[in-house]
């Protein structure tokens, strides 16, 4: 009969032997493949259709795998456990099944896309001016065109404050009063397939300005911008030109309407801020404008407000009623 410590010996033994098998063995032969797709993500929307199937596989010796679109099957290399495989999808909906057999068993994994041959991106070209132009004045044209594009509103911003800009027959055409100094210039357009944009900077060399203020709208429609200086000139659409200037006396659309004082012609004292609702052309009212004034390049008033009445005979700087809107006033030292 065996002691306990000759057992023990045995028993010690034959785990040693077992353990010494059992590694000898191949694992990835015991344990069927494991498939992992990384890349793209199951439920993905694509608008291209070129796209690459990335992943890997574990437990798998083999140097290939078979990928499967929509069903019809393609053999795809493996190195090292991983895959690469570049893909054409079809239009709709999209099964990307990737499948891998070992002696151990078949391992698998699979995931749905999904591709819009219809989309088509909107792209926004600015003709003029150029990225970069220099000028030595504030008044330009921003011209453009937007393809892919059946709206007829956009969105400009300039130096980062937003107004609407009116689209023609894919076509823009828009007279921004620049800033002294870099001016960006945005173009964004918002369409069933996402949000477009085109951006450009240029740079007005003229001397700083001492107040630029601007009086946008969003209805086709004639406003107009009076602004009361200090020693009783009124520039308006009849007298562009007091100490300060109004620039593009916008007839419809959207405006702008812009007055900009510069140092060299500055008057000590109060400059009244006047909206004059003149003409409606087509849209209904009530219509909301916005004006924003910079004094020595910082934002002092910020302000929309909605006109509902309309009047081309009440015009003269010296009216008032319910076509008038009185903004605000702003002192100069």
């Amino acid at each position: 009969m065996l002691s306990k410590k000759k057992v023990f010996l045995f028993t010690i033994v034959s785990f040693i032997l077992v353990l010494s098998l059992f590694s000898c063995v191949n694992l990835k032969s015991i344990f069927k493949p494991v498939v992992s797709i990384t890349s793209p993500d199951d439920g993905e929307h694509f608008t291209n259709p070129y796209i690459t199937v990335e992943g890997n596989i574990s437990n798998f010796n083999g140097t290939e795998a078979t990928l499967y679109l929509n069903g019809t099957p393609t053999n795809i290399s493996v190195s090292n456990g991983n895959f690469n495989h570049n893909l054409v999808l079809e239009d709709g909906t999209n099964t990307i099944k990737v499948e891998a057999v070992s002696p151990a068993g078949v391992g698998a994994n699979e995931i749905t896309v999904f591709y819009d041959a219809t989309y088509n991106p909107s792209v926004i070209i600015i003709t003029n001016p150029t990225n970069g132009e220099i000028f030595d004045h504030p008044f330009i044209t921003l011209e453009g065109t937007i393809l892919n594009f059946n709206g007829t509103e956009t969105t400009l911003f300039l130096n980062g404050i937003s107004r609407k800009m009116y689209v023609d027959n894919d076509g823009f055409e828009y007279y921004p009063t620049l800033e002294s100094g870099t001016n960006t210039i945005r173009v964004q357009a918002e369409t069933d397939n996402g949000l477009y944009y085109n951006e450009i900077s240029v740079f007005n060399d003229a001397s700083p300005d001492v107040l630029w203020i601007e009086l946008t709208w969003d209805s086709i429609a004639e406003v107009d911008l009076y602004i009361y200086e200090p020693d009783g000139t009124v520039v308006w659409y009849d007298n562009t030109q007091g100490n300060g200037i109004i620039y593009n006396d916008t007839y419809e659309f959207f405006g702008p309407e812009t007055y900009v004082l510069n140092p060299d012609n500055l008057i000590s004292g109060e400059y009244n801020i006047r909206v004059h609702f003149y003409d409606l052309y087509g849209d209904s009212t009530p219509i909301t404008c916005k004006v924003i004034a910079k004094k020595f390049g910082e934002i002092v008033i910020n302000r929309e407000f909605i006109l509902n009445d309309y009047d081309d005979v009440n015009d003269n700087p010296s009216a008032t009623g319910t076509d008038w809107y009185d903004v605000g006033i702003i002192e100069l030292p």
